[in-house]
Formats: C-alpha cells, structure tokens, sequence
C-alpha cells in the first residue's frame, strides 16, 4: 500500500502489465524493439537483445525495487523509466 501512495509516474515512463505465465519474457522483448526500431540502430548488431535477456533489459519493479523497500527512490533511473 506504501508503494502505491508513494510511487510517482513520469510522463515518460513505460509499463508493461501482465498476468503470470502469459509471456511476460516475450512482451518485455518487444518492449526494445518498439523503443529502437531497427533504422535507428547502427549496422554493428547492437541490438540489445542480442546481448542481454530482456529481464535484464526490463526489470520488474515489483521483484526487484519494491520487495526490497516498499518506498524505493527511483529519480536516478534514466528516462524513459522501464
């Protein structure tokens, strides 16, 4: 409930909500994609899935921020915020 109260969104920010087992991994790799379509990456494979999973790519706030503290400061993380 502290979480909800406290959580500010940005304008900028990217949700992605899913129910469990509905290809959550799947929709967190489109998520990339759609952020930096192939014209704007350079011919030097950068694409970023070719170099991480896309849970890397896109962390869960709730297993990675909020369960550690239920009031985590987010201003450090870059926009937009995944």
């Amino acid at each position: 409930m502290a979480t909800r109260l406290n959580f500010q969104a940005n304008d900028s920010d990217v949700f992605l909500t899913s129910s469990t087992k509905t290809s959550t991994t799947w929709l967190k790799a489109i998520i990339p994609t759609i952020m930096n379509p192939i014209g704007r990456m350079d011919d030097d494979n950068n694409d970023p899935l070719l170099k991480r999973h896309p849970n890397e790519l896109m962390p869960s706030l709730e297993v990675k921020l909020f369960k550690e503290n239920p009031n985590p400061d987010l201003s450090y993380m870059s926009s937009p915020r995944p």
